[in-house]
């Protein structure tokens, strides 16, 4: 964590002070209520950036949160210092006389996300809303504020995921339910299928036999994948002169990225060329694969369904087989 230095110290602290001097003024103390907390802190996303937040009730369930940073060492005097705290009550303040507003604004945005996730559901989309709130508020800012939801849906690798999405009407949510819909169904029945056979899982079988013939633990690599952070994982290969491969999940099949041979790529169901060989067919449609690339990967009768050249190389699309797998065995269950 970067260490702050005295001058951005002391500088928060008097921005609290002057924050909490403006809101006496336009506040009495029961009004925010005991919910009322203020703190400085680093920004999670970045500690050479320093927040300052006022967290506040505004009704019953209903918290808001106001802030505003700097980075470290940036040049604040007194003056400004004392105009941001301004705009902080600023902010405040017309949170504060809008709170009825807010609050029946944000019933309505409630009975939204209800009606999106009853819809869902029907469709045996099993759609969960953790959390919904206010979007967090700049200081100085003087628009109506967002929802901030937390929704609970399937991922790519058909495993629970939550997200946070912001709605600023009725209509966006409807939008965003819509737009989910389809890829969200798929991954249902994906899943009901593979469950139905023992499996969790499918991975492309090029990048299943690239990984047994370069000596991975096929075991544990797919034991990681349905929790793999934002659903790509890198895989080394102990064996072999190639580099190594990414993992990536699309609704239930695991896809892979990773070189084949000098120039040569692997790309989600494409063998892409950077540079164009005497071995890349003018006419690809139906040749097997085998015929113009060697690779202890590619499976026997692997056969072009159609491809293209440019000035620089070529793409050659395959139908590529894929392979269950139960990710809590390791096993690969049938291809």
């Amino acid at each position: 964590m970067t260490e702050l230095s005295d001058k951005t110290r002391h500088d928060l602290q008097l921005l609290r002070l002057l924050i909490e001097r403006d809101l006496m003024d336009r506040f009495s103390e029961e009004a925010l209520g005991r919910g009322t907390t203020l703190a400085a802190s680093a920004a999670p996303s970045n500690p050479d950036r320093q927040v300052v937040e006022l967290s506040f009730r505004l009704q019953r369930g209903l918290q808001a949160r106001v802030s505003t940073s700097w980075w470290n060492d940036s040049d604040r005097d007194v003056e400004s210092l004392c105009e941001s705290a301004g705009e902080f009550a600023e902010s405040v303040e017309r949170l504060w006389t809008t709170r009825e507003d807010i609050g029946n604004w944000m019933g309505e945005m409630r009975a939204a996300l209800r009606r999106e996730v009853a819809r869902g559901r029907r469709r045996g989309i099993p759609y969960r809303v953790v959390s919904v709130g206010i979007g967090d508020i700049g200081a100085g800012s003087l628009e109506f504020p967002n929802a901030a939801v937390s929704l609970e849906r399937l991922s790519p690798s058909l495993v629970p995921e939550t997200i946070t999405l912001n709605f600023d009407n009725e209509e966006e949510v409807a939008e965003a339910f819509a737009g989910m819909r389809e890829a969200q169904e798929a991954r249902m029945l994906r899943r009901f299928v593979l469950q139905a056979a023992g499996a969790d899982g499918e991975i492309d079988l090029v990048a299943l036999r690239a990984m047994q013939s370069r000596g991975c633990d096929v075991p544990a690599v797919l034991a990681s994948l349905p929790n793999a952070p934002g659903g790509i994982l890198d895989v080394g290969f102990p064996h072999g002169d190639d580099r190594d491969m990414v993992l990536f999940w699309q609704d239930g099949v695991v896809r892979a990225n990773f070189r084949l041979a000098d120039k040569v790529h692997w790309r989600d169901g494409r063998v892409v060329f950077d540079e164009l060989s005497k071995h890349f067919p003018v006419k690809p449609h139906g040749q097997l694969l085998s015929e113009f690339i060697q690779h202890d990967a590619i499976p026997e009768g692997l056969r072009i369904r159609g491809g293209y050249q440019t000035e620089k190389g070529g793409t050659a699309y395959v139908t590529v087989p894929t392979a269950r797998f139960n990710s809590r065995t390791g096993e690969v269950l049938a291809a």
